[in-house]
């Protein structure tokens, strides 16, 4: 089932920060082979083995839209409390903007 998400040494990285995995070999990239080795010879099918629900769920979680959103705003625009910080205060102030547009009108 490892070797189903384990793909790269940014995914074996993923892993180890989170403390799904404890990485004791030399690098990232020697965890991410060391996965692919361990399925290389065998051969199980992806809906007929004990974790096929879970990774169905994974799966299908993993491709709605707001799951890959929300990722990608957290690592590519939210890395720093500034720029969450900075996020916010452009929304108070847009905010601020349509409340005085509406009462101008009004």
């Amino acid at each position: 089932m490892m070797d189903l998400h384990v793909d790269s040494p940014e995914d074996v990285e993923i892993l180890v920060r989170n403390g799904i995995i404890e990485n004791w070999l030399s690098n990232k990239e020697a965890v991410a082979t060391l996965f692919y080795n361990l399925s290389r010879e065998n051969i199980v099918s992806r809906k007929n083995f004990y974790f096929s629900a879970v990774l169905e769920d994974l799966n299908n979680y993993s491709g709605r839209d707001w799951p890959r959103w929300k990722a990608n705003l957290r690592q590519n625009y939210f890395q720093n409390p500034w720029s969450i910080i900075s996020v916010i205060a452009a929304a108070f102030l847009l905010l601020l903007t349509i409340i005085q547009a509406v009462h101008v009108f009004y």
